[in-house]
């Protein structure tokens, strides 16, 4: 029900035309391992940290290895429940992690995405 909730709001600030939501990280790395041209590469990635299967910590992981053009373009916004500062320091500690929001994820909260910029931090 949450994702459904949150593509809702995402949607409702133009956030992107187009909005897929993905249940398994795995599915999104292999994805993403198949991209071969700039424009097919997503702009952003809401992650949840507590996905079943891969984790989300293991996604980064294997996306951190994706080719620097996908890299470059794609940022990702960590979205999850936990605000313990252990896991917000070890999610930052990733050089591909552009945000982390606690849930819920709110139409204020998605707003600052609308100016996404990969190459910093929000």
């Amino acid at each position: 029900m949450d994702l459904e909730i949150e593509k809702i709001i995402l949607k409702g600030i133009n956030l992107s035309k187009t909005i897929e939501i993905k249940l398994k990280a795995e599915e999104v790395i292999q994805e993403l391992q198949n991209i071969k041209r700039l424009d097919e590469v997503p702009e952003l990635i809401f992650l949840d940290l507590n996905m079943p299967g891969m984790s989300g910590m293991a996604f980064l992981t294997e996306f951190s290895m994706l080719p620097e053009f996908i890299k470059q373009k794609c940022g990702i916004v960590v979205v999850t429940s936990s605000n313990d500062q252990k896991t917000v320091d070890m999610t930052y500690s990733n050089p591909c992690v552009n945000d982390y929001v606690v849930k819920p994820l709110d139409a204020e909260n998605a707003r600052k995405f609308l100016t996404h910029d990969n190459t910093t931090r929000y």
